[in-house]
């Protein structure tokens, strides 16, 4: 992330793990804080990068009958 915004990436949210909703005591060390990027560079592989999917998320078209 540190890299994208360097090269010209503009961050539009940086969320902070204390907002989370987590046990008192949980290891937090496998999560990390959510970023909203806008423009990230071509160069960088977040520019290429698709967000996750969940099913249900967006129709596949691609994938009914015609």
């Amino acid at each position: 992330m540190a890299e994208a915004i360097d090269r010209g990436a503009v961050p539009l949210h940086r969320g902070d793990l204390a907002d989370g909703h987590f046990l008192p005591g949980q290891d937090l060390s496998a999560y990390a804080q959510p970023v909203t990027l806008l423009n990230p560079p071509s160069t960088s592989p977040l520019h290429h990068a698709e967000p996750e999917r969940l099913p249900g998320d967006f129709p596949d078209y691609h994938l009914m009958p015609t």
